[in-house]
């Protein structure tokens, strides 16, 4: 119940299955562990019913399991979550998944070949009222872009 509850606010990344995730906290609650080689316990086995309750040190074991995972997620999609699963395109969440992160600024963002040709060819197919809408657009913001998002611009249209 806690990982539905608090998965989005502590961890957004997360792409899998829910499911999953609470089978691995749950089976990592049940394993005992210990820095110190024969004191391994369990977290129930350190449940201590006169200093807190039971819901509360799961909830915040939760809480404190999905922080953990947020800080170790590489925050890497893998090849296929690169793409739209129905079309098959690049997908606009992987690139903005790329600058979604608290030490990424947007001028440090670099835009790989496969990227750039994916919107290259997604440009290429727009009507030329859209292509004429799109640049109008870009001519409006460009002074406030970052260089490399207008270097991206200039490699994907051309202009």
């Amino acid at each position: 119940m806690f990982v539905w509850k608090y998965h989005t606010r502590y961890y957004p990344h997360f792409k899998g299955d829910l499911d999953d995730l609470i089978s691995d906290f749950f089976l990592e609650f049940l394993t005992p562990k210990s820095r110190v080689s024969g004191k391994e316990q369990s977290l129930l086995d350190k449940f201590d019913p006169k200093v807190t309750t039971l819901p509360y040190l799961v909830k915040v074991s939760v809480i404190r399991k999905l922080i953990d995972r947020e800080r170790t997620d590489k925050k890497e999609l893998n090849y296929t979550e690169k793409y739209d699963e129905t079309t098959g395109d690049l997908s606009l969440d992987f690139l903005v998944n790329k600058a979604d992160t608290n030490e990424t600024q947007l001028e440090d963002l670099e835009f790989l070949d496969e990227e750039i040709l994916e919107l290259r060819n997604k440009f290429g197919e727009l009507s030329p009222p859209a292509k004429r809408a799109f640049l109008k657009y870009y001519n409006e913001v460009r002074d406030v872009l970052p260089l490399n998002f207008k270097s991206l611009f200039k490699d994907v249209v051309g202009y």
